[in-house]
């Protein structure tokens, strides 16, 4: 693709990504923080990934994110939330893992494993630490409210996390996999139209 259309595709992801951010995110806030976590990651990384496959230049993933925040912040009437913060990390970790790992599929599974596990810490540290919101109760209480396995909510806490860490890990393996085929075919299918 030449470069217009490659900022062409660039802009209409990031727009569709700040708006299912928005819409997505309202619709899962009753959901508990770790899962609405993992889902808004894996959105991010479908469009990162995908942004990545068409608009292939030095810096794409950052103006990615940055227009995803500049969307969701006018939504929240705020530029102070933790939301912002994190899609601009994931913005700027991605950008330099495909930077670093020049093989698209490498840096593709590599990123969406990076940011799953940057998820899980950043709402390890944000809520267990700085807002007080008793993330770890919630860590414990999942296995007992979301998996129904009462027995391993009895499990001391660090085996808690040490298993959603592990789950993010696996989550973030098959999203990369799975995301750069769809990147693929929706390259694929605008080669068509442009």
């Amino acid at each position: 693709m030449e470069r217009n259309h490659e900022i062409i595709a660039l802009f209409i992801l990031a727009i569709f990504w700040g708006i299912s951010e928005i819409l997505l995110g309202d619709l899962i806030r009753s959901y508990p923080l770790p899962v609405r976590g993992m889902f808004l990651t894996s959105l991010a990384v479908v469009f990162i990934i995908c942004t990545k496959e068409l608009a292939d230049f030095t810096g794409s993933v950052i103006l990615l994110a940055v227009i995803a925040v500049i969307l969701k912040a006018v939504y929240y009437g705020t530029i102070q939330h933790s939301a912002l913060l994190a899609v601009l990390i994931q913005g700027v970790l991605a950008e330099v893992i495909f930077y670093l790992v020049k093989d698209f599929k490498k840096a593709s599974i590599s990123t969406a494993v990076i940011l799953m596990l940057y998820t899980f810490g950043h709402g390890i540290i944000m809520h267990g630490f700085f807002w007080g919101t008793h993330i770890f109760t919630t860590y414990k209480n999942m296995f007992r409210d979301v998996f129904l396995l009462n027995t391993l909510s009895k499990l001391p806490l660090e085996m808690i996390l040490i298993v959603f860490g592990i789950l993010n890990i696996i989550v973030g393996f098959l999203l990369g996999i799975l995301t750069v085929y769809l990147s693929k075919k929706l390259k694929k299918l605008l080669n068509l139209f442009i």
